[in-house]
């Protein structure tokens, strides 16, 4: 009832409640909100919180104080008030009334009723702070009027006796009124036109759900649904990222402002709800048809989105985004709707529009290229029918020659090459009808053509494919000719070569060698090939000393280089020699392709798969296989030539007599190759023995530089292709053969010094017997023979003889120091005793001195460097008699250290 009076004043009760548009009311929250009476509710009713920043005419703040969350802490006012009565009556007792502005009733301390006072205390009352700020906020929000009702008279009762005693409100009596209301209420009325421009108001300021009001007031129903569709949108925003409510809520919210027309923001709702289809449909309604596209595209829906382009003149646009999207045809039948519209302006004689001529499509999206591009998709997904459908659709012929080249339609490539062709082309449809197999086909468009270098490239790929010995020899023949005519030296040698092969004439391969090894340009693959091919002849049969000789001299030297060559970079002459082998280089991608038909050679190197095209390979993989064929080519070649250099020692060993047999000594037969009969033993032979034994030592000495080599061009891994434990035994052959560990009477030093100084003349052989006295001494690392072999006083002797008589450089006096510092560190605390059993002593020491450890070897060096260097007989003497006991009380004979102390030491 008090309610009722506050809002319509003396107006009748029949009168129905209204509120004006500006006017409000406040609550504390939306609980309390919702616990408003229902006739305030037609009202603009706003919580406190959501008032800020507005401004009414009236503001009636309803139940403030009823739904604080403080209650006895609002009697801290009382305490205020009280206060302020005392310093108000202190100010007039001392006469300063004209000074204070503020008037209280001095007897307001004395009525009966009060609420009692409660001091304030900080930390307590922080509750009531917050309020005090709600309150403040509310009285604030009005222009004119403040209006305040609440139900709960004890926890107003501070704050009303406060507002009154302060004289800063109006208590309305029991019937709502007083003597300066003059019957007035709250309730007021305003125009729609007023709500209107509220609503407007409150729209600018983006308080939706407060226009929304308005525009109902106002009878605005559009600008009513406008509001809600932002309140909708705004719920929307309130709602988890991956909520599906907020997908719906955007949807409705776009739809409701499509509504009201309000497009952008129709659009912006249906983009956020991922419907981009509405969004596309929107634009597209609105004549946005640029953006419309991208939305389609989103969907992705292409013939909508292209449609759109068209409709604003983007055919460039239109038919790129068919392209994109690997739709060629559609984007053929885009091209001609432009060209279409361009020709009917054009007959009809007017200008083409600037928005036409703009978006000219590129000439990449010449209907030709169109058409090679789909034809390509088309390939890729096996569509073989459709592919070429397509290609007759291409009315260029020349444009339709890289694609056919690229997807390996050879043969078609080369007949357009030939029909239309200038000369280079006619050329290239040669090759590309070799590279497809056609070789009949390309020999008859290289004899129209007159390309006589590639007309004899075709004989030797119909010779190689052929399996009739007639037309072999025939193509061959035609093939030796045109190159002989040409003057091609190199071809001829492979023409050549390849017949030799096929034939097996040793003369025609001996004339391929001869032919490759140009003086003025070596041919050095072609030269290795005639070797290999001459060795494969003798596989089962003796070579010819003369071979033999030639092949050492001859085969890994030019494999180095070969190697060399392939590692040294990719120059003119590298790719002459890969290209011999029927690879041809891609400069761009550093790729080799070899095509099996057009260059046959490659095919004993690469295995591979008959009905391939082609093989592509990578350059350093291509170098690897070309270097290990290399390789494996060489080593079968002197597996060959040492079997035949071992017969050709065996044949020749057979015709000496043996010595011992010579002496009338007894000989072991079995072992003994020699003749064991009277025939005169002539030096002759005895000297083709030994030429045959240094060709041997020449060819591993041969080997092991190209092992160095190769470590050399970084392939280490590879010298095992070449090197065996078995490349040493030439060396130790040659050596028994000057002397013999066999005792026998008689030697004959005169010979044994003229063969030295035939070995001298070899520098071949005294590298590699060098490097086999390095290796026995140095080199752990095989493993070949027990260490007991190594270090020891034979090695000493063997060295410090065989150094001597054929002036190696070998310091075996520092290796000997080197060792005996070794083995002293190891050695140290052992007995005299100990050490003689292994074939060690200790010198005497110098005065001041330590005592030196050394072994046998160290005496035959000693022994050695007397009779060598000073000529003392005597002490030499004594010195090789040493060395001789301390070998005997080891007992391990001339291998010294022994067994055990390798193990020590190692």
């Amino acid at each position: 009832e008090d309610l009722a009076h506050l809002v319509k004043g003396n107006t009748r009760d029949t009168t129905p409640i209204e509120f004006g548009a500006h006017q409000a009311i406040l609550v504390v929250d939306d609980e309390a909100k919702n616990t408003l009476p229902r006739e305030l509710r037609d009202g603009i009713v706003l919580t406190i919180y959501e008032s800020k920043g507005l401004e009414f005419d009236d503001i009636l703040i309803y139940n403030f104080f009823k739904h604080s969350q403080a209650s006895k802490e609002w009697r801290v006012v009382t305490s205020f008030l009280e206060e302020l009565v005392k310093t108000v009556n202190k100010s007039k007792s001392r006469e300063r009334k004209s000074e204070n502005l503020v008037v209280l009733n001095p007897d307001v301390l004395q009525q009966k009723g009060r609420p009692r006072a409660l001091t304030f205390e900080k930390h307590l009352h922080k509750l009531l702070d917050t309020d005090l700020k709600q309150l403040y906020t509310a009285v604030t929000r009005a222009r004119v009027n403040v209006w305040i009702f609440d139900e709960d008279t004890e926890k107003r009762a501070p704050m009303f006796e406060y507002f009154k005693e302060l004289h800063l409100v109006k208590i309305l009596d029991g019937e709502g009124t007083d003597k300066d209301n003059k019957g007035k209420g709250f309730m007021e009325t305003s125009t729609p036109e007023q709500w209107k421009q509220a609503g407007d108001k409150h729209m600018n300021q983006n308080q939706y759900k407060l226009a929304a009001k308005c525009y109902k007031k106002a009878n605005k129903t559009r600008l009513e649904k406008l509001a809600k569709a932002f309140i909708t949108s705004e719920d929307a925003a309130r709602e988890a990222n991956t909520s599906v409510k907020k997908s719906k809520l955007y949807l409705k919210a776009g739809a409701q402002f499509l509504y009201c027309k309000a497009m952008e923001q129709a659009v912006r709702c249906f983009q956020n709800a991922h419907e981009n289809k509405f969004a596309a449909i929107t634009l597209e309604k609105f004549g946005r048809f640029e953006e419309a596209s991208e939305q389609y595209k989103k969907v992705p829906d292409l013939d909508s989105a292209t449609h759109c382009l068209e409709q604003v003149g983007q055919y460039r646009r239109a038919i790129h985004l068919r392209v994109d999207n690997n739709q060629f045809s559609e984007a053929v039948d885009c091209l001609h709707r432009y060209q279409n519209l361009v020709k009917t302006f054009e007959v009809e004689g007017q200008a083409v529009p600037d928005i036409l001529v703009e978006n000219k499509p590129r000439e990449e999206y010449s209907e030709n290229n169109l058409w090679l591009r789909l034809a390509e998709l088309q390939h890729s997904e096996g569509k073989m029918e459709d592919f070429h459908k397509t290609v007759a659709n291409v009315t260029d012929k020349q444009k339709k020659i890289p694609l056919l080249k690229k997807l390996e339609f050879w043969k078609e490539a080369a007949e357009l090459l030939h029909d239309d062709g200038a000369e280079e082309q006619r050329k290239e449809a040669v090759h590309l009808m070799m590279r497809s197999g056609q070789l009949d086909t390309a020999l008859v468009y290289a004899k129209e053509g007159f390309f006589k270098p590639l007309r004899a490239a075709i004989h030797i790929s119909m010779a190689t494919e052929c399996n009739n010995d007639l037309k072999v020899k025939e193509n061959f023949t035609a093939a030796q000719e045109i190159y002989g005519e040409l003057g091609d030296r190199h071809g001829q040698a492979l023409a050549t070569l390849l017949l030799g092969q096929r034939t097996k004439d040793l003369k025609q391969l001996r004339e391929a060698n001869k032919l490759f090894d140009d003086p003025d340009s070596p041919h050095l693959p072609g030269q290795l090939e005639s070797f290999v091919a001459i060795a494969e002849l003798f596989r089962n049969k003796l070579m010819l000393l003369d071979d033999c000789s030639d092949f050492i001299k001859n085969i890994i030297g030019l494999g180095q280089k070969f190697i060399q060559i392939l590692y040294g970079g990719k120059n003119k002459q590298w790719q002459n020699y890969v290209e011999f082998y029927g690879l041809e280089l891609d400069v761009t991608r550093q790729k080799l392709t070899w095509y099996p038909h057009q260059h046959p050679l490659y095919e004993k190197i690469q295995k591979h798969d008959v009905a391939a095209k082609y093989y592509t390979v990578d350059v350093i993989e291509a170098v690897k296989v070309l270097t290990r064929y290399t390789l494996e080519s060489i080593k079968e070649l002197t597996k060959g030539v040492r079997r035949s250099l071992q017969q050709l020692i065996e044949q020749r060993a057979q015709k000496i007599t043996c010595k011992i047999f010579h002496e009338e000594l007894k000989c072991d037969q079995t072992s003994c190759k020699n003749q064991h009969n009277y025939h005169s033993n002539k030096d002759t032979d005895r000297a083709a023995v030994l030429n045959l034994l240094i060709l041997n030592v020449e060819l591993d000495n041969n080997l092991f530089q190209a092992a160095d080599m190769l470590e050399r061009c970084g392939m280490a891994e590879m010298k095992t292709i070449l090197l065996e434990e078995s490349n040493w035994k030439s060396v130790e052959r040659l050596l028994e053969f000057l002397v013999p560990s066999r005792p026998y009477p008689d030697p004959d030093i005169e010979q044994v010094l003229k063969f030295v100084a035939t070995i001298g003349n070899s520098k071949e052989t005294l590298a590699q017997v060098e490097r086999y006295f390095r290796f026995r001494w140095v080199d752990v690392n095989t493993h070949i023979e027990p260490m007991v072999m190594v270090r020891s006083t034979c090695w000493v002797t063997k060295a410090v003889f065989w150094s001597s008589l054929l002036q190696l450089k070998i310091d075996v006096q520092k290796e000997v120091i080197r060792f005996e510092s070794q083995i002293s560190q190891k050695l140290t605390n052992r007995s005299p005793e100990n050490l003689s059993s292994l074939g060690l002593y200790l010198s005497e020491a110098e005065p001041g001195g330590q005592q030196q450890m050394h072994f046998a070897g160290s005496l035959f060096m000693q022994s050695f460097n007397e009779i060598s260097c000073s000529g003392d007989m005597h002490k030499s003497t004594n010195l090789f008699i040493e060395m001789m006991n301390l070998i005997g009380q080891c007992g391990q004979g001339t291998r010294l250290p022994s067994s055990d102390l390798e193990y020590i030491i190692f």
